[in-house]
C-alpha cells in the first residue's frame, strides 16, 4: 500500500466544509477548521498522502509571504503540490469578476487572461506542478486562442496547463480533445474527472479524454445510507483509466451539491482504498 500511495493525491475540495471560505452556511459546523497551511501535515499524518491538490477558493491571499509559508509547509511534510484547481468567483454575465476565456467581449477575455496569468504566477511561486483552468461556454476559437496564450505563458513558468471536463466547452469530449489538439503544445493536458460528464456519455467520454491525461480526478458522489457509492460505476471508471495506460497521479475528490452532513474522512479512506486496488 505505501508504494501505491505514491500515485494517489487528494484535493482540498473534499474537506470544503471545514474551510471558512467554502463552508455552506446551512451545513452543520465541522470542526476543527482547516487552512491550506494545515493540509500538508494533515494529509501526510492522517492519510499518508504526499500529493496535494489545492482549490483556488482556499487560498487566503496571493502575497509572496503567504505563498512562501505554504511552500515551506509542503516541504516540511515532504509533500508536493501537484495542481491548483482554479475556479475563484463564479462568472456572471455583464461583470468583470471571475474569468471567462471564451468570451466574445474582448475586454472580458483580456481581463480573464490577465487574471489567469496572475494565478499561474502564484502557482509557480508556491511550487505547483500544474494549474486547472476552466473553459466555460462561449466561442470555441476564442477559447482556443486564450488557452494557446496561457499555455505558452505557463510553460515559461514551469507550470502545466490542465483542462478538466468541468462544464462549458470542456463538457463535450469532442471539443475537449479538439481544444488540446488545436492548442498543439506539450504543456496542455486533460484532467479527467470521473464524476463530471453527463450519465449518458460518462464512460465513452472518459475513454476519449484519457489519452491526453496529466492527472486523473476520481471524484466520489454522495453515498447512500449503507455507504454504497451509487452515483456512477466507480470501478468501471477506474478500469477505463488503467486500461488507457495512464501512469500518473490519481487525485481523489468528493462533491455533494446538496452539502449534506457526511463523514469526510471515511469518504477519503474509501476513495484511497478503491483507487489503490487498481494500482
Amino acid at each position: 500500500m505505501p508504494e501505491k500511495l505514491r500515485r494517489i493525491g487528494m484535493n482540498t475540495i473534499i474537506f470544503r466544509m471545514r474551510f471558512s471560505a467554502t463552508r455552506v452556511e446551512s451545513h452543520p459546523m465541522v470542526e476543527p477548521k482547516l487552512r491550506l497551511v494545515d493540509i500538508p501535515e494533515y494529509y501526510a499524518d492522517r492519510f499518508h498522502l504526499h500529493n496535494l491538490e489545492f482549490w483556488s477558493r482556499h487560498f487566503e491571499v496571493h502575497s509572496p509571504g503567504y505563498l512562501s509559508d505554504l511552500k515551506k509547509a509542503i516541504a516540511k511534510a515532504r509533500s508536493r503540490l501537484i495542481n491548483i484547481q482554479l475556479d475563484d468567483l463564479p462568472f456572471a454575465e455583464g461583470t468583470m469578476r471571475g474569468y471567462f476565456l471564451a468570451s466574445r467581449d474582448e475586454a472580458m477575455r483580456q481581463n480573464s487572461i490577465r487574471f489567469v496569468k496572475e494565478w499561474i504566477d502564484a502557482a509557480a511561486l508556491v511550487g505547483s506542478s500544474a494549474i486547472r483552468v476552466n473553459t466555460e461556454s462561449g466561442d470555441f476559437d476564442l477559447c482556443a486562442n486564450s488557452f494557446r496564450e496561457l499555455t505558452l505563458y505557463a510553460a515559461q513558468k514551469g507550470v502545466v496547463m490542465l483542462v478538466e471536463n468541468h462544464g462549458g466547452i470542456s463538457a463535450d469530449p469532442q471539443l475537449h480533445v479538439r481544444l488540446i489538439k488545436e492548442v498543439n503544445h506539450p504543456n496542455i493536458r486533460t484532467a479527467p474527472d470521473f464524476g463530471n460528464h453527463k450519465p449518458d456519455i460518462r464512460y465513452e467520454a472518459l475513454k476519449m479524454i484519457m489519452p491526453y491525461a496529466y492527472e486523473v480526478e476520481p471524484k466520489a458522489l454522495p453515498f447512500n445510507k449503507e455507504f454504497e457509492h451509487t452515483g456512477y460505476d466507480f470501478d468501471r471508471s477506474m478500469r477505463i483509466a488503467v486500461e488507457s495506460g495512464f501512469q500518473g497521479i490519481y487525485s481523489v475528490d468528493y462533491w455533494d451539491k446538496d452539502a449534506k452532513r457526511a463523514d469526510y474522512e471515511k469518504i477519503a479512506d474509501w476513495l484511497i482504498e478503491h483507487v489503490a486496488g487498481y494500482l
